[in-house]
């Protein structure tokens, strides 16, 4: 199987809707718009070229990472979610064909902030309010949370990281760092309802609160 290794985060479409509190139709908008750019995962392209009895050339998965699909191919994915898509695609005068379904289809981390940054219109310092001083009450994105001692040590720690301009976070050292129990941020906020509305995973072992990479946020002042 042609393998590469993607330093890129990223996100499902249904991650991203709950992200940013919307239906998947509006980012199927925004895509069909060009405004925001879909891919289709790195592991689905590398299963459907290795399904593919033919000698491929080199490099051409990392040329398939980079591309974004296009209006026609998100419409079809979007409104056909239990069909799959066929992906034609021209690289060293080779042309191959992927199959690619709804699931398949991920935003990279990178782009998810570069939108919200040129996209998102409301001042950062509204868009998180800190209520308590041992971070127990928050208001998030307009919403109310509440939260246990070694939570709030979780929350305070992710954003004292956000203000220092390095969010994402490892889950063990916040664990360690807020002294908890667990091995797993999941198993703190096991309790919490919406936990991940204020938390959001890289999926490979990294947290960040959920704020864009706007202007930062001015320290509470109690």
């Amino acid at each position: 199987m042609i393998k590469i290794n993607m330093p890129i985060s990223f996100l499902n479409v249904e991650d991203l809707a709950a992200r940013w509190q919307c239906s998947i139709h509006k980012i199927e908008a925004l895509a069909e718009e060009n405004k925001l750019q879909l891919f289709v995962r790195p592991i689905a392209l590398e299963i459907a070229l290795d399904k593919l009895s033919v000698n491929l050339p080199a490099g051409i998965l990392k040329e398939l990472t980079k591309r974004p699909l296009d209006s026609k191919n998100i419409y079809y994915l979007f409104n056909n979610k239990q069909n799959r898509i066929h992906i034609n695609a021209k690289w060293a005068n080779f042309m191959v064909d992927i199959e690619a379904q709804f699931c398949d289809i991920v935003i990279p981390i990178d782009i998810i902030e570069k939108f919200e940054c040129f996209y998102c219109d409301r001042p950062q310092e509204e868009m998180i309010k800190i209520l308590q001083s041992d971070f127990s009450y928050i208001v998030l994105r307009g919403r109310e949370h509440t939260f246990g001692e070694t939570q709030a040590k979780i929350i305070k720690r992710l954003y004292m990281a956000y203000i220092d301009g390095n969010p994402w976070q490892y889950g063990k050292r916040l664990l360690a760092d807020a002294g908890a129990g667990s091995e797993r941020i999941h198993s703190v906020f096991k309790g919490k309802n919406n936990w991940q509305d204020v938390i959001l995973s890289d999926h490979r072992g990294r947290f960040r609160l959920n704020l864009p990479p706007q202007q930062q946020p001015q320290m509470p002042l109690f």
